[in-house]
Parts: structure tokens; C-alpha cells; sequence
């Protein structure tokens, strides 16, 4: 299929790209401002993007809230934050393992 068919498919689905990464944008500067307020840094790398997975898909949910996909997509990640906070792991993650390869 070539890009502007799947491209005009998620607009039908999810609504215009530039409105949903405004919307993305403001939910994910409240989050992090609210960690801050509360922590007094920085939200953490790592738990920035398990939101922003998460924020992902409650944007797309809000235009098309009877899309189940998106709703199994969003239990998805859920579970697999889930899982990767029951892992054991360093204080701080070494970065330069993962971009040396």
C-alpha cells in the first residue's frame, strides 16, 4: 500500500496529525510539569516515554473512542510498563551499551 493510502487511512481513523501532536505536546508538558512540581526535577528519560506511549494512544482514543485496537493497543502498553517496572535493574541505565550497536 503506498504511504498517502495509509496516511489518508489514519487520518479517517485518528483525525488531523498536527492537531493530535499539539494535543500529545500540552498532555505531555502538563505530566512532566506535574512530576517536577511534585519531585522538584526532571522527569526520568525512560518514564517520559512510557507516557508518552500511553498519551499516544488516549489522543488517538479521543477521536475514535470505539476503536477497540487502539484500546487493546493501550492495555499493551500498559502491560509491558508493568512488566518492565517488576525487572530488577541499576539505578541509572548505562546508554552507550544500546548506542554502540
Amino acid at each position: 500500500m503506498p504511504v498517502d493510502e495509509t496516511l489518508n487511512e489514519r487520518q479517517k481513523d485518528y483525525g488531523n496529525y498536527g492537531k493530535g501532536i499539539q494535543l500529545r505536546s500540552v498532555l505531555m508538558r502538563a505530566i512532566q510539569d506535574r512530576y517536577k512540581d511534585h519531585h522538584g526535577e526532571d522527569m526520568p528519560d525512560i518514564i517520559v516515554q512510557r507516557f508518552y506511549d500511553v498519551v499516544n494512544k488516549l489522543t488517538r482514543l479521543a477521536v475514535t473512542p470505539e476503536h477497540i485496537d487502539s484500546w487493546h493497543d493501550l492495555a499493551g502498553y500498559a502491560t509491558l510498563i508493568e512488566r518492565d517496572l517488576s525487572v530488577p535493574r541499576e539505578p541509572s541505565v548505562n546508554t552507550d551499551v544500546f548506542l554502540r550497536s
